[in-house]
Formats: C-alpha cells, structure tokens, sequence
C-alpha cells in the first residue's frame, strides 16, 4: 500500500500550483505539514500551514517539496 511522502511536521515549499487550487501562482515560502488527508485521483493530499502568516491550505503532493 502507499503512503504519504511527507510527515505532519515536516516544512515543504511549493514547487507548481495546480489550476484548480484558484491561486495566481506559486506561493513563496516554507509551509508545515499540518494534516495527512486521503488522496484526490491518485494524489494524496496534505493541509499546509504557511510559516510565516499561519494561511492554511489544501495540496497534493505533487504541488510540494521538501524545503
């Protein structure tokens, strides 16, 4: 079975944001992962909370890297 990537806990960056995620482009800066959520089409899923203004969002992994 698969498992997340990343562990609450860990900061991640983003690396793309995903059309659907209605942002104007890739958000700048570090985010902790903050939740596991089940995967959406094959992608899992991850709250992040920005580290810097505390703005939570949802994300796949494939939007995130490791920081």
């Amino acid at each position: 079975m698969d498992t997340h990537r990343y562990r609450v806990g860990q900061t991640v960056r983003f690396v793309k944001a995903s059309r659907s995620s209605g942002l104007g482009g890739t958000p700048a800066g570090s985010f902790r992962v903050v939740g596991l959520l089940p995967d959406y089409h094959g992608n899992y899923q991850y709250r992040v909370q920005s580290t810097s203004d505390g703005h939570q969002r949802v994300v796949v992994e494939s939007e995130i890297a490791l920081q």
